[in-house]
């Protein structure tokens, strides 16, 4: 699968190991890096596939950037 890196330039990392977000080729989903969050009010709403992150929200409000395009789609 080929991923593109949406995240904002000047929040990655040299060494690739910090937040990311990627968007699946044919752009219909996103694949969120983040660090796992064991226990919190959403935790009941994970399912056995899915896993619950945390991430900075500078992270995903990149202002008129490609992240912030893709989540007015759904309708975030």
């Amino acid at each position: 699968m080929r991923l593109k890196n949406l995240t904002p330039r000047h929040l990655r990392c040299g060494l690739g190991q910090c937040p990311a977000v990627f968007a699946e080729a044919g752009g219909s989903h996103l694949q969120i890096i983040g660090k796992v969050v064991e226990k919190s009010e959403a935790s009941s709403q994970v399912g056995q596939d899915e896993a619950l992150i945390r991430v900075e929200r500078a992270l995903l409000t990149n202002i008129g950037g490609p992240i912030s395009k893709r989540l007015m789609r759904f309708g975030l």
